[in-house]
């Protein structure tokens, strides 16, 4: 079997939230250049993802002993959403994840209006990489990603959990395709402690 991944990198509206890490944009969770001493350097562009989704190939190919291949394309462009990070995030302990959800369909949304004609109805797994760290370590001592976006699947059945049994999926290419499913994953997980 063949699963094709479609990736698209999501930034934020810049912000100086101490909630959340970085400034809602690619690269800014770091104070200083580290280099290539720190796992996940930057920069955080396409081919940082790309090699990250041959890594899940390879992964998958090995463990499936070839019986599944993962096909990947990350679109070029990085965008933004019409907000910051903290307005897309599920208050912490909360079981809604309807901010996300939502965060989710702008940005297929506004990838379907940059990418016209894009056939999205030919990819079974559609990510969303986005801008700063994912609320998904909590480290002892630490303060300021209350309001992060954890790392989420969200399922045909998520999204109706959340939209009612009527949503169909999030509509592109003109409505001629329906995207059913979203992972959210931010650019790393590394961070910055004093």
């Amino acid at each position: 079997d063949t699963l094709k991944i479609l990736a698209i990198m999501v930034n934020f509206q810049q912000d100086a939230d101490g909630t959340t890490s970085g400034n809602g944009k690619f690269g800014s969770i770091y104070s200083q250049n580290y280099g290539n001493d720190i796992l996940d350097p930057l920069p955080h562009d396409k081919n940082y993802f790309e090699s990250h989704l041959h890594f899940v190939q390879n992964y998958f190919a090995k463990v499936s002993k070839g019986k599944l291949s993962i096909e990947y394309n990350v679109l070029p462009d990085t965008f933004s959403v019409t907000d910051r990070m903290r307005n897309y995030s599920p208050d912490p302990g909360s079981d809604d994840f309807t901010p996300i959800a939502d965060f989710s369909v702008e940005a297929w949304t506004k990838a379907d209006q940059l990418y016209p004609g894009f056939p999205f109805g030919d990819y079974d797994v559609f990510l969303i990489f986005h801008a700063g760290v994912g609320r998904d370590i909590s480290l002892p001592g630490s303060i300021g990603n209350e309001r992060d976006l954890p790392s989420v699947y969200l399922s045909d059945e998520a999204f109706k959990e959340i939209y009612g049994n009527d949503f169909e999926g999030i509509p592109v290419a003109g409505g001629s395709s329906k995207i059913t499913n979203s992972l959210i994953i931010p650019e790393t997980e590394s961070r910055e402690v004093e």
